[in-house]
């Protein structure tokens, strides 16, 4: 089943960023302070791909937390079967983006 298709594209439909593939057990929050655990499963400097088996909301306001880094607030953009992708209210600087694609790489999924 193919994901939708995001915001972060441009006229042709191309990504405007490269998605690293990673692999890490994180959690959100969601606006009633709750908790929810996901395992991120690609992150790019617009945004992150999360699989959960709890239900978010498409544009719930999110903060995701990674060991290390200041909460990182997002909104929901798209659901699919316990899939959820997400896009961060202020971009992350590529550094940042780098540095969690290299601490956290899934050696099982590698795409350009």
């Amino acid at each position: 089943m193919p994901f939708p298709t995001p915001s972060g594209t441009d006229a042709n439909g191309r990504r405007k960023v490269v998605r690293s593939p990673v692999a890490f057990e994180g959690h959100v929050r969601l606006a009633d302070l709750s908790k929810v655990k996901v395992r991120v499963v690609e992150i790019s400097t617009n945004g992150f791909r999360v699989m959960t088996p709890a239900k978010l909301r498409t544009g719930d306001a999110i903060y995701l937390h990674i060991p290390s880094l200041s909460p990182l607030h997002a909104l929901v953009r798209w659901n699919a079967l316990g899939v959820y992708g997400c896009e961060f209210i202020q971009p992350l600087y590529p550094a940042v983006a780098d540095h969690i694609a290299h601490k956290y790489p899934d050696h099982y999924l590698q795409h350009p």
